[in-house]
């Protein structure tokens, strides 16, 4: 759907998609860990974790950066070890590989970067202050820094296609996390449901609301037009 509003082919769509909601989320996780263990005592046991996601988030980012800048010649998929791919294969790489490369063209400038930066960091600052707020309502008191490991725990569990919405893969991560933090598993429990469900309400109704708000109608919308399909059939 974005990529017919905006006029994007379906490679620069998920390019814009791998490095808005891949690398500068994993740099702004990197981030967050950081603050937390320098000002808000994170314990030393998420020091591996951190220092993963460290080398993961700045290694993506840093060769993305050096692929948005390659200029691919005419009939380079012909030359030096690719040429050896069958030819089916070289074809679908010449018309995919640079379509991928457009996609990438957020890194190509720096003050946009850097913006885009700023503004996905801001977005997780809240997801946290959602997070903290959610123990509350629970009862559970966690610290800042707890509500940044269980900010980070859950966008990643979510992010992982296993299940649609993280369904059972978040709340069982969500109880391991805030277990492992010392609090009890009931309360536990009770949180991770309790914020999941929460979270897929406000999800949906933020959803309903944007769609008029971009100039679309819900007719738009990929299920709605099979049905659309369907009914048409059946006629």
């Amino acid at each position: 759907l974005p990529a017919r509003r905006y006029g994007l082919s379906g490679e620069a769509l998920t390019a814009v998609v791998f490095v808005s909601e891949t690398l500068l989320d994993g740099c702004a996780f990197v981030i967050l860990f950081l603050w937390s263990l320098a000002f808000l005592g994170v314990p030393p046991v998420h020091l591996t974790i951190a220092w993963t996601l460290s080398v993961v988030a700045i290694g993506g980012l840093v060769i993305a950066a050096i692929a948005a800048r390659l200029e691919l010649t005419e009939g380079w998929q012909d030359r030096g070890v690719i040429r050896h791919l069958p030819r089916t294969v070289r074809d679908r790489a010449g018309v995919v590989v640079p379509r991928f490369l457009e996609g990438l063209g957020l890194l190509r400038d720096l003050a946009v970067t850097g913006r885009a930066m700023a503004l996905t960091l801001c977005n997780w600052l809240i997801q946290a202050a959602i997070y903290y707020l959610f123990g509350r309502t629970f009862g559970l008191h966690l610290s800042l820094a707890d509500a940044v490991v269980v900010t980070i725990t859950a966008a990643i569990v979510v992010s992982l296609p296993l299940m649609p919405s993280g369904l059972g893969t978040y709340e069982v991560a969500v109880t391991g996390v805030l277990v492992l933090m010392g609090l009890p598993s009931a309360g536990a429990v009770t949180y991770a449901l309790g914020s999941h469900l929460l979270s897929i309400a406000f999800a949906v109704l933020a959803g309903m609301l944007a769609v008029p708000s971009i100039g679309l109608s819900l007719q738009d919308l990929p299920f709605s037009n099979r049905s659309a399909g369907r009914d048409r059939l059946a006629a």
